[in-house]
């Protein structure tokens, strides 16, 4: 096999791999620590934010870029989502499943947020279904007066033809909506929050940067649309034109 170059998943930094490991000389658990203080940075509500504020992480990947994003911020950090050790990761399996494992995915402990206003911080949206049970859930279990969902990957909006599970694009909520701003909005509607934010695509690139790595050493398709392999590209093209036919 004739490799030209290797260009690793960005996605394995931010979510498949475990936060005591070190990729690449990549510290996961220092990088998603760093979006944390990127979404501090950037926060819309950073003049507002007063001890009526909480950031409370969706666990397991999510919660170095909480504990970041309040200390940046200044403000208290609960972790009042447990996640069942047996739930899975329900964004890789198959829709009939996924609702299941849904259900028990999570247990809380209540009364600590209640009537606050909550920063809810999760990693990614990526069929959009997930997200929008979880934020019924926090909702109903922890009784906050506010949630501000704050998302520390990009949308994603490409399909990943190199082993991840969203091998069509129209299944990814994200794809509808070209500009960033519209989907926020479309998205803060459709789960019933009080504002949503993902990070900027161009602020992403700035973390990873910091800690010497170039866009162009990483695979950001399921960003970008631009495919490392010529095997990828193919494969979007004919997953464009599956699309129009059907």
């Amino acid at each position: 096999m004739n490799i030209e170059k290797f260009n690793p998943c960005f996605f394995q930094w931010l979510y498949f791999a475990k936060a005591t490991s070190v990729l690449d000389n990549l510290s996961v658990n220092e990088f998603r620590r760093a979006l944390g203080k990127e979404l501090a940075r950037i926060e819309p509500l950073k003049e507002k934010v007063n001890n009526d504020f909480v950031v409370v992480p969706v666990p397991s990947t999510s919660i170095p870029a909480a504990q970041a994003m309040a200390e940046e911020l200044g403000i208290s950090y609960e972790e009042v989502l447990i996640k069942n050790s047996q739930s899975g990761r329900t964004f890789i399996v198959k829709s009939d499943r996924r609702d299941i494992m849904m259900d028990v995915k999570f247990d809380s402990i209540p009364g600590r947020t209640e009537g606050k206003k909550i920063f809810l911080v999760d990693d990614s949206i990526v069929r959009g279904n997930t997200c929008k049970k979880i934020v019924n859930y926090v909702k109903e279990t922890l009784k906050p007066s506010e949630i501000h969902l704050r998302i520390t990957s990009p949308p994603i909006r490409y399909p990943c033809f190199y082993g991840v599970d969203f091998p069509t694009q129209n299944e990814l909520v994200a794809s509808y909506f070209e500009d960033d701003e519209i989907l926020e909005k479309e998205l803060t509607k459709l789960y019933g929050v009080n504002s949503l934010k993902y990070m900027p695509f161009n602020n992403l690139i700035k973390v990873f940067n910091s800690f010497g790595f170039a866009k162009d050493k990483l695979c950001l398709a399921c960003l970008n649309g631009e495919y490392p392999t010529e095997g990828g590209r193919k494969r979007y093209e004919l997953s464009k034109a599956i699309s129009l036919k059907t």
